[in-house]
């Protein structure tokens, strides 16, 4: 299982950014997936529709305008190509 572990912002040292979230990723890893880690200033989530991921798991952490019309477009190609898509609010 590949899976992308993903913020909507970008990488902050004093806040929610995906650093927060290394044990996660080295469970993750530790459990025989494949696993990568990225804030949102690391643009995956522009290209996620075209990527080998099998499910992306996004962290909305953002105080309200992490997503772009573009980013959601992408992410509903790549749920409605038959990959994972979870999604969790902070605020």
């Amino acid at each position: 299982m590949r899976i992308l572990l993903q913020t909507t912002i970008p990488s902050t040292s004093d806040d929610w950014s995906i650093e927060r979230f290394s044990l996660l990723h080295r469970l993750l890893v530790e459990s025989g997936h494949e696993v990568i880690s990225a804030n949102k200033d690391e643009s995956l989530a522009a290209t996620i529709d075209r990527s080998r991921a099998d499910q992306i798991w996004l962290f909305a952490v953002d105080a309200g305008d992490g997503l772009g019309a573009d980013e959601c477009e992408t992410l509903t190609r790549f749920r409605a190509s038959g990959r994972g898509l979870l999604v969790t609010r902070d605020h």
